[in-house]
């Protein structure tokens, strides 16, 4: 990342570079110029700062290449206008960075953000190809599925013409004898009900026993005929529910 073109103004010096106090104390750097002249002895700051000369301006101006902080050093009106002066001048410097910082990570968001559309413009413009191609794709397989069904239903009516009359002629009679037969089976169905519902008639009209030996004289010879010849009808019925329904 590039730096602050004012950013060096708050780095340590070379060696050679530092200020030394009268007291020996050593300034590396104009954060600590500012820390010094806070506790700094009235003292050592009137040997460094006087109608003489300003240490501390000519050390700003050589050692930080900065003409504009020196020459406002030089004009300070005593050592808490001096500090007021680097102070603002370090906050100034620290304010440049981070806007620096914020304008050159808004480029750099800016490029990954016109990255990312280029990329989003570029899968776009594939998927348009694809569904174009699936598009087509699905419109020749649509156009050959209706040209086979038109063959097909072509081919279903010649079957249909082809198919000889007597195939015809064998359906119509084999429906027939099935109609046929279930017509005879309700009938015989029919009749069968109408014995069992005589038989019952009968039976329900049979006397108790108190006039069973009264009634005796009934049981004649065609009376019992008649049961015979019932039974042997439920029989038969069974007989063809068996063959036509089994």
């Amino acid at each position: 990342m590039a730096k602050n073109k004012d950013e060096g103004v708050l780095l340590n010096r070379l060696p050679v570079n530092f200020f030394t106090l009268l007291d020996g104390k050593k300034i590396k750097n104009l954060v600590e110029l500012a820390d010094s002249l806070k506790t700094m002895p009235n003292a050592v700051f009137g040997y460094h700062v006087n109608f003489q000369k300003n240490d501390f301006s000519e050390w700003v101006r050589t050692a930080f290449k900065d003409n504009e902080l020196a020459d406002d050093i030089s004009k300070a009106e005593g050592k808490n206008d001096m500090i007021k002066l680097v102070e603002a001048r370090i906050s100034e410097v620290k304010q440049n960075i981070i806007k620096e910082r914020e304008e050159e990570e808004r480029l750099k968001q800016k490029k990954v953000n016109n990255a990312i559309e280029k990329e989003k413009a570029k899968r776009k413009e594939e998927l348009k190809k694809k569904l174009q191609k699936k598009k087509s794709n699905l419109k020749k397989q649509t156009k050959q599925n209706k040209k086979y069904s038109r063959k097909q239903d072509k081919k279903a009516v010649k079957d249909r013409h082809s198919m000889a009359p007597k195939e015809f002629k064998e359906i119509l009679e084999k429906e027939k004898l099935i109609f046929e037969k279930e017509r005879e089976i309700d009938f015989r169905e029919k009749k069968i009900q109408e014995i069992e519902e005589r038989i019952e008639e009968k039976l329900m009209d049979m006397p108790n026993k108190e006039d069973i030996k009264k009634q005796n004289s009934l049981f004649s010879k065609d009376f019992i005929q008649g049961i015979v010849a019932g039974i042997l009808l439920i029989a038969l019925g069974l007989v063809i529910y068996w063959k036509f329904f089994l």
